[in-house]
């Protein structure tokens, strides 16, 4: 049924006749609604933009730091959809955390109220929505899907070898054991010197084609030099000069550098710790 419905020639016919079926093999019209929308935007894709992101509005919800929620922002200024950025307070997250459905952030709420959940999986039904150069960020063909998802995971795995040290109470310490994993025989550059091998040198993952795996890579490498991870040195990173292409391309596109100029600027106004969001709009 999930995948009749996502085939859609996009009628309005059509459409419905789905729906009806779908309510009749048991499927409930909150979960049927985001395929109905995509099936209509099918027919209008050559737009450039899904059909509900013209006429109704996307609301995003997660904490004001560039993480989890980060790479699905991009999305969201680089396919000019219209969405509230609605950044939660740590303090009301407690009163929130019940309500979730994972007990997570972040969460995308479309406009038929269907929330949607899981970074990578709002990640990956925004792209296959949004056009460059007239292609999805999430191709259709599955063998390039895949390569685009395991430069996605590859990066998860530099990631994980993170983790460890944000249980690291003494600063100094924290600062030391994430210098020697970006030193130049540190567990995180054998990673990203392979990432780097492995992707275009033309500025994209994969050459000649931007995807979601340049958006991932943006944002995980703006996410390194922003300061959030404190003791990440910065100027490692630039040994991997295929990496830093992809970086600044998309960095340059001029959706993404309006949005983060905008709230690089919010963010100097309305708080007095670090701007992070300063290295995402430079």
């Amino acid at each position: 049924m999930w995948v009749h419905l996502t085939r859609l020639n996009g009628t309005p016919a059509c459409v419905a006749t789905n729906l009806i079926l779908g309510v009749f093999v048991g499927l409930s019209a909150a979960h049927l609604i985001p395929y109905a929308y995509l099936a209509l935007w099918k027919k209008k894709k050559k737009q450039g933009l899904a059909l509900f992101a013209k006429r109704d509005k996307l609301v995003l919800k997660y904490f004001d730091i560039p993480a989890l929620g980060e790479p699905i922002r991009v999305l969201l200024a680089l396919g000019e959809l219209d969405w509230d950025d609605e950044r939660v307070e740590f303090e009301d997250w407690p009163k929130m955390k019940p309500n979730t459905k994972w007990g997570q952030l972040p969460v995308l709420t479309l406009p038929s109220g269907f929330e949607l959940t899981q970074t990578k999986a709002i990640c990956r039904y925004l792209a296959k929505l949004v056009l460059v150069d007239g292609a999805p960020l999430y191709p259709a063909e599955a063998d390039v899907a895949f390569v685009v998802d395991e430069f996605i995971d590859a990066f998860e795995d530099v990631q994980r070898k993170i983790f460890p040290t944000m249980k690291i109470a003494d600063p100094l310490e924290k600062e030391r054991a994430r210098a020697a994993l970006f030193a130049s025989e540190g567990d995180c550059t054998a990673l990203l010197e392979k990432i780097d091998r492995t992707s275009g040198d033309d500025g994209s993952m994969i050459p000649f084609r931007t995807t979601l795996a340049d958006v991932w890579c943006f944002f995980f490498f703006k996410l390194l030099k922003c300061g959030f991870l404190e003791g990440i040195p910065v100027k490692a990173l630039d040994r991997h000069t295929n990496l830093s292409k992809v970086e600044r391309r998309i960095g340059d596109m001029p959706q993404v550098k309006a949005y983060y100029r905008r709230q690089a600027a919010i963010s100097a106004e309305s708080n007095d710790g670090p701007n992070f969001y300063a290295t995402f709009a430079h």
